[in-house]
């Protein structure tokens, strides 16, 4: 809609992470941020107004919501506009140009040094959040396989210099390949992501972390716990789930979403390594 726009020189980003990196590298005027379901887009708003080299730039909202409420929240969390996708091209690039002269006014008054300290601290807390969103899975909001993994190495050698117990529980919803098949993939995110949260909120230490581990799968580790522990967390986690009664009518067996889970517990050593653990609690799985 704008690649055409003589006037307007336009940068997309497909990816939250590089849309922060990027509008601090090019002196944005304008940040068009188009929400979408797998993010919360009003964070990334908050965080553009956090950032003092980017709170200044005006935020044009795009969103498929038309309700007074989510307009009402958009600019309490910062935006300076709101449009309905998808918007009128010539009202787009109108909004667009009026928001870039309040932008520039803005900047003219900007003292070179202060925004030189500005950008070296908006770089370091982009670096910070760049490492947080790198770390974690955009569906779900738990860690990522890749991090959850990097953990799990770091508390087997932990566990295994002071002699302590370590656990994992793979947890799998039943069924999910049907539910993504007949509810379509927006609800089938939504499942997951509730699913994830509940499995969070049985686990008790701060210590204990969540991840997702696969396409519907979850693996959650505690250090220090033993098998006693971790099975009466994974028989919380079962029940946590079912009580979000997340309806699912194509199942050879029951009509809501279920799990089931894989409990393992060892004693981390030198000698051994971490997907001992892993495998032990993917065998356990296979055998519910």
């Amino acid at each position: 809609m704008l690649a055409d726009q003589p006037d307007i020189a336009f940068h997309y980003c497909g990816d939250p992470r590089e849309a922060v990196r990027k509008a601090a590298e090019i002196d944005a005027t304008v940040i068009i941020h188009d929400t979408r379901p797998e993010i919360d887009g009003m964070s990334l708003v908050k965080y553009f107004r956090l950032q003092p080299a980017t709170q200044g730039i005006s935020i044009i909202v795009l969103s498929s919501n038309d309700d007074a409420a989510s307009k009402a929240g958009a600019f309490r969390d910062g935006a300076n506009d709101y449009l309905v996708k998808m918007p009128d091209k010539v009202e787009l690039v109108s909004r667009i140009m009026a928001h870039t002269r309040t932008s520039l006014a803005r900047a003219d008054n900007d003292d070179g040094i202060d925004q030189l300290r500005n950008r070296l601290n908006q770089q370091q807390q982009i670096n910070s959040l760049l490492k947080r969103l790198s770390d974690r899975d955009e569906v779900t909001a738990v860690s990522n396989r890749r991090s959850f993994i990097d953990l799990l190495e770091r508390e087997w050698r932990r566990g295994a210099r002071e002699n302590r117990e370590l656990s994992v529980v793979l947890t799998a919803i039943n069924g999910f390949d049907a539910y993504h098949k007949h509810y379509g993939e927006q609800r089938a995110n939504d499942c997951l992501a509730k699913v994830a949260q509940a499995i969070r909120g049985t686990l008790m230490r701060p210590g204990d972390v969540v991840g997702r581990y696969g396409k519907a799968e979850f693996a959650t580790l505690m250090p220090g716990t033993g098998r006693g522990g971790a099975q009466a967390v994974a028989a919380r986690m079962c029940t946590a789930v079912e009580d979000l009664d997340i309806k699912h009518a194509h199942l050879d067996k029951g009509d809501q979403v279920t799990v089931r889970v894989g409990v393992a517990t060892c004693m981390p050593n030198h000698e051994a390594s971490s997907q001992v653990l892993l495998q032990a609690a993917e065998q356990a799985l296979t055998k519910q």
